[in-house]
């Protein structure tokens, strides 16, 4: 579950450049929960038009090995992860990587949200970042997420986010950066994602820098529901926008290599594969 969420942090931004292409580097940093620090990162960006490549730079996370990368095609009706050193790819659904209901079935498991709300509480001048002028934004997001198990095991946590948001609008939004929003919720279910983008419509801009503050206080009931249980806690996840620069990109930036094989991320049973394993 902890590695799943740890992909969330892989689109923090928005929007697409108005012209030409954009390149960047997003450093992400994670506190305050034990072992949080294994979700720092720094990826590099390109993007232009409805297209965008992602490449994991610096990460401790075994799903996104140093030099694999997620092209989004299409304004994300097509995403990949290209993964150079293994010359493989997989279609990427961030929805079947969460852990939602669909992905429970079969397991004995059962997963609901109750009560999902987000509100956006400022939108404000931000100041400037990086030269950029820049919007502020503050938005707050609370649910409850029951999972019920066999023989009567359950755990219910209640999480409590507080996420700003610091956009420019002197960088238009654009097919790709639209993609990249309906994918900002790694591990959220298809509800709380489809509540985000709704609430988050009239953001205008590339976030150049965004802080989110996760609460979250579990109770569970019978000794695996304790195991399961993520206990109370509180997480900061910070992302910053660094070498902003416009770059003049090829078409084959966002193409997948010729003589890639292609593979899955995930698998149907108790195993879940290295990338590059079990091609067709």
């Amino acid at each position: 579950m902890a590695r799943l969420r740890t992909l969330a942090p892989v689109v923090f931004f928005l929007a697409a450049p108005a012209f030409a292409g954009w390149s960047m580097t997003q450093v992400v940093t994670n506190s305050g929960a034990r072992g949080a620090e294994a979700g720092d990162m720094t990826q590099r960006v390109w993007m232009e038009g409805t297209s965008a490549k992602i490449e994991f730079a610096e990460t401790d996370n075994p799903m996104m090995e140093q030099g694999t990368y997620l092209l989004i095609q299409d304004g994300g009706k097509k995403v990949f992860m290209v993964n150079p050193k293994k010359k493989t790819y997989a279609r990427f659904d961030i929805m079947a990587m969460g852990m939602g209901m669909e992905a429970m079935a079969g397991s004995g498991m059962e997963m609901k949200i109750e009560s999902p709300r987000m509100e956006k509480l400022l939108e404000e001048p931000g100041g400037e970042v990086l030269g950029y002028p820049t919007t502020h934004y503050r938005y707050h997001t609370t649910y409850t997420t029951v999972i019920a198990m066999p023989m009567g095991m359950k755990t219910s946590t209640a999480t409590d986010i507080v996420e700003d948001l610091w956009t420019t609008p002197a960088i238009d939004a654009g097919g790709a950066g639209e993609a990249m929003a309906g994918m900002g919720g790694g591990g959220m279910t298809k509800e709380l994602a489809e509540l985000a983008r709704r609430e988050k419509a009239t953001v205008v801009g590339l976030p150049l820098k965004q802080v989110t503050v996760t609460r979250s206080k579990s109770t569970s009931k019978g000794m695996m529901g304790r195991m399961m249980s993520g206990g109370d806690g509180t997480t900061t996840i910070t992302m910053e926008v660094r070498d902003l620069a416009p770059a003049a990109l090829p078409a084959s930036t966002f193409q997948i290599p010729a003589g890639y094989a292609e593979t899955e991320i995930l698998q149907r049973g108790p195993a879940m594969p290295d990338l590059g394993e079990g091609e067709k």
